[in-house]
């Protein structure tokens, strides 16, 4: 497509992956990793004489190209948490292969351009913990300094150009994943002090580019420069890291000053056989006042993916030998809060029927430590928002749910709030929750997981008070919670109601008078049967013990059969065709009729309870089969009745179980 503004047009405006392919996983979602989207353009200028002909970008068009995500309903706010750079940055590209095993061959895609187009590079980056979906982006650019021209859209005559980014989990690496190389002759003085240098790398092109050494460290009288310790032990062992980079020349001074075996004025170099910047020390030798303590602490180190890892690490041998451990982050709640959809704590609107459901809100603001030990505000993950559940209110962060009670994690079909009898408006009688999203704390990434409460038909009627759950990194955390930081207190009150009834006084009856055939004597009226407003019935369940009658229709179920004159007639309900706009035809109803296609007017009144009244002069055997009739309502509620034959009519009753 070409896209013109009076002297100015784009006649190419392409966005793709450096591959050539508009869909790809490779991208870490831990702030620096980024993956490289190319985009091409062709700009032509208008010339003097009417003929159009290539120019070039200048250098403020250029500058104005961005990646941002496609506007429409499904991730129309997932900008928050992306960022689209013009640099590339110092992180490698790609996804860590794991295994080490040869990838498999793709077909290569074609990434030729034309003579003429320009390539503009951006790198997209996504920051940890935000959503993992894949999320659809397009180019845009300013030209002429004012028009913002997409290269996707919905419009046929627009570019239709766009690429596709699933974010990816950083890695957790494991201790087999480490390469480890051991110095034990790093620094020697024979019999009175030795210094052991421990080198680790990541296996199958993963390394470690920075060192943000540990969050804390043991307080060493006479600590080395450019040391932080992680144990000291028997006043002869310790073992730590060097903060930051390490030089390319190491002396004992780094590790340890003022040792009494080391004469004054020296300080002997510590011979390096790695440059790998995951290294950490081992010296044994008399220190004086050195504290007893083993403080596992985290050590955090970023990968060439830009990645970061913790470790924390371990003394054997009495602390004459070392070795390291993955550490992960710890998070936990910050804010933890339930509340109903209207804000309330407190409420009745939950019909015991096992269907209707009310909802409730989990507000959370998660935190988790960052690079420099301090709690840092992030989001929830996937697994994490899944284990949010609702329970009865108690100390016991194991407490179940009493019996009856379920928790859902998605809205059914059936409207929250109440039905009011009192309360009879054409624009319904019920009355909702009043479902807000406000926040009742003034945190600034409080996220909201939506739980939906259900109680069985028979169940306690007792009222309850409820408190939502949550778990991350395999510990419990409620609304009624007391631990170190974690101190929450909230809950909400549910008082179940009994479903109501709609009695056969309270329908409104319409009788439509819709087929009659001459010369069969066929004769089908259609009983509609309209609820109050408020209430709409959305499943016609049907009879509980349809009657058999020959020459059945495959939709029908009979009620009663009575006859008179030659005539038979019988009384019943068709399944199968609660859809809007859905008619039966003749032989779903009885078979064997001469008009058997026919297709029944059956849509004249907005409602699904329906009964058919149907005359022919064919043999049914005569009887009553007084069976219940049921239907369950938008609200869950179930309503029962039968019918019975009587004269010409059908007599609708409410069924007393």
């Amino acid at each position: 497509m070409i896209r013109q503004s009076h002297n100015m047009r784009l006649v190419h405006f392409k966005v793709r992956f450096a591959d050539g392919t508009d869909y790809t996983d490779a991208l870490y979602a831990n702030g620096h990793h980024q993956v490289e989207v190319v985009v091409e353009v062709l700009k032509q200028v208008l010339g003097k004489k009417g003929v159009w002909s290539q120019a070039s970008l200048t250098d403020s068009e250029r500058a104005s190209v961005k990646i941002v995500p496609v506007s429409i309903a499904d991730n129309a706010s997932v900008g928050s948490g992306w960022s689209c750079d013009t640099q590339k940055n110092e992180y490698d590209p790609g996804l860590w292969n794991r295994t080490g095993e040869e990838l498999g061959e793709s077909l290569p895609n074609n990434t030729v351009v034309d003579a003429g187009v320009e390539i503009v590079r951006r790198y997209m980056r996504l920051e940890e913990n935000v959503s993992l979906k894949a999320v659809q982006f397009m180019a845009t650019i300013v030209l002429d300094g004012e028009t913002v021209t997409n290269s996707y859209s919905e419009y046929p005559t627009d570019f239709k150009s766009s690429v596709f980014i699933k974010p990816t989990v950083p890695p957790v690496l494991l201790s087999t994943e480490l390469d480890l190389i051991v110095d034990y002759d790093a620094l020697n003085i024979t019999g009175l002090l030795d210094i052991d240098m421990y080198y680790w790398e990541g296996v199958n092109g993963l390394w470690f580019v920075h060192n943000y050494g540990l969050n804390e460290s043991v307080e060493v009288p006479n600590e080395g420069t450019s040391f932080q310790t992680s144990y000291g032990l028997s006043g002869n062992y310790k073992g730590g890291v060097f903060s930051g980079s390490a030089s390319s020349t190491l002396r004992l001074s780094m590790v340890h000053q003022y040792l009494p075996v080391v004469n004054p004025g020296e300080d002997p170099v510590i011979h390096r056989i790695s440059n790998r910047v995951m290294c950490a020390v081992k010296l044994t030798t008399q220190i004086p006042d050195l504290p007893h303590e083993v403080l596992n602490s985290k050590w955090r180190l970023r990968d060439n993916y830009g990645n970061l890892h913790v470790f924390k690490i371990v003394p054997y041998e009495s602390g004459n030998r070392l070795t390291v451990e993955p550490v992960k982050l710890a998070r936990r709640p910050q804010h933890f809060h339930i509340v109903l959809a209207n804000g309330q704590d407190s409420t009745d609107a939950l019909y015991a029927n096992g269907r209707h459901q009310c909802k409730v809100l989990i507000e959370v603001t998660m935190v988790q430590e960052g690079i420099n030990g301090n709690w840092e505000s992030t989001l929830l993950r996937e697994d994490e928002k899944a284990s949010v559940a609702v329970t009865l209110y108690s100390p016991n962060v194991n407490q179940p749910l009493p019996g009856g009670w379920s928790c859902d994690t998605v809205k059914n079909i059936y409207d929250t709030g109440l039905w009011i009898r009192e309360i009879q408006d054409a624009e319904g009688g019920g009355i909702g929750e009043n479902t807000t999203q406000q926040k009742s704390g003034a945190l600034d990434t409080i996220e909201i997981v939506e739980r939906f409460m259900r109680l069985e038909t028979g169940a306690s009627m007792e009222s309850r008070r409820l408190m939502a759950k949550i778990i991350i990194d395999g510990k419990v955390y409620t609304t009624n919670f007391n631990e170190g930081d974690s101190k929450f207190n909230a809950w909400v009150n549910i008082s179940p109601r009994q479903p109501y009834r709609v009695r056969v006084r309270d329908l409104i009856l319409t009788v439509d008078h819709a087929y009659w055939n001459h010369n069969t004597k066929t004769d089908i009226d259609v009983w509609y049967w309209l609820p109050p407003p408020g209430v709409r019935f959305i499943s016609q369940m049907g009879l509980d013990a349809p009657m058999w009658v020959p020459w059945e229709g495959r939709y029908f179920q009979t009620s009663f059969v009575n006859g008179a004159g030659g005539v038979d007639r019988k009384g019943g309900v068709v399944v199968g065709h609660d859809k809007p706009g859905s008619s039966p035809s003749l032989d779903e109803i009885h078979e064997n009729l001469s008009d058997n296609y026919h297709i029944l007017r059956f849509n004249r009144v907005n409602t699904i309870m329906r009964a058919l009244w149907v005359s022919i002069e064919l043999p049914m055997f005569e009887g009553e089969g007084n069976t219940p009739w049921r239907l369950v309502d938008n609200y869950g509620c179930m309503h029962v009745y039968t019918m019975r034959g009587s004269r010409q009519n059908i007599e609708l009753l409410d069924y007393e179980s």
